[in-house]
């Protein structure tokens, strides 16, 4: 059985643009949390063929995905009440 690789972008300044990028696509598409691992799949996958990404960032994005939607729930909860 094979096993599966999967990358994180290698530079601070392309994470951080890819982050942006999900960000607004998290926006535009008015993304609410929770969503399930089968729709972060197909968000990534949507992400990266509309922009020609290196799919083997698919379960980075992934988990970007998951954080940019679930950002504004958690800003909302007052740090010192935060786990």
């Amino acid at each position: 059985m094979d096993k599966q690789f999967y990358l994180v972008p290698k530079t601070h300044e392309e994470r951080n643009r890819l982050r942006r990028l999900i960000k607004n696509f998290v926006d535009v598409h008015s993304l609410v949390p929770p969503l399930s691992l089968e729709e972060l799949s197909y968000l990534s996958d949507n992400i990266i063929r509309e922009h020609l990404l290196d799919e083997a960032w698919k379960a980075w994005l992934m988990v970007e995905i998951h954080n940019s939607t679930w950002q504004d729930v958690v800003a909302a909860i007052p740090y010192e009440k935060r786990i």
